[in-house]
């Protein structure tokens, strides 16, 4: 395991701007159906940044992680039932392009980030 850099770091940060901007930013989240307990951070590895947020039951699912593979430029979207620090995954959407990230994420939660 390699350790993270500033670069690293100047990189998560543009990842998170990136998701924000298509889902929209993360107090329109709270608002709109009580997303809570964001996180950016590398998920699995350096090469992964992303974000992970929970947010009321939906469909079995109460939390999300929006991550991006860096060496291939495409996100994964997982879909978790977090129950007592148990982690059940209820979805997994590999290579999805930026722009489907927002309709996969309404599809399988049936919450909707826009009016």
């Amino acid at each position: 395991m390699r350790t993270v850099t500033a670069r690293d770091l100047a990189c998560l940060d543009e990842v998170v701007v990136s998701i924000f901007r298509l889902i929209g930013n993360h107090r329109k989240l709270k608002v709109m159906f009580g997303a809570s307990s964001f996180v950016k951070g590398y998920f699995y590895d350096t090469d992964r940044p992303g974000v992970q947020f929970n947010f009321p039951r939906s469909n079995q699912i109460n939390c999300c992680q929006i991550v991006l593979n860096r060496q291939t430029d495409e996100y994964c979207l997982v879909f978790l039932d977090v129950k007592d620090s148990q982690f059940f995954e209820r979805g997994n959407y590999q290579n999805l392009p930026l722009a489907n990230v927002r309709s996969v994420f309404e599809e399988v939660t049936g919450l909707y980030l826009s009016f």
